[in-house]
């Protein structure tokens, strides 16, 4: 968010300057490409629009589905660890303490 922050910053400068590619650095230590980090953080900001969810959401487990056929059981969605244990993914599970992983999906 900072760094969107510096970008929009960054993006008036260069408006009212006219000063493309330039670097912008602000207290926080975010060294910024103005000619490229505004549209970055645009498509960011537009995640959510185009279907995605920010995975923090989800960094307990929750309930993401619960269907009206009791026959059908609920999903849960919860972080579980991918890459031999370098990154973390959201899962989905069966079971609301998010163990028993739902291989299907």
């Amino acid at each position: 968010e900072e760094m969107c922050n510096t970008c929009n910053e960054c993006q008036n400068t260069n408006d009212d300057q006219n000063n493309g590619g330039r670097q912008l650095q602000n207290n926080q230590n975010y060294n910024v490409d103005c000619s490229t980090c505004y549209t970055e953080c645009q498509k960011i900001a537009n995640m959510e629009t185009n279907g995605y969810l920010d995975a923090t959401n989800f960094l307990e487990c929750q309930l993401i589905y619960s269907p009206q056929d009791d026959s059908v059981a609920d999903l849960y969605a919860g972080p579980i660890c991918a890459s031999q244990g370098s990154k973390i993914k959201i899962g989905v599970f069966t079971d609301q303490y998010c163990t028993d992983l739902d291989a299907s999906k």
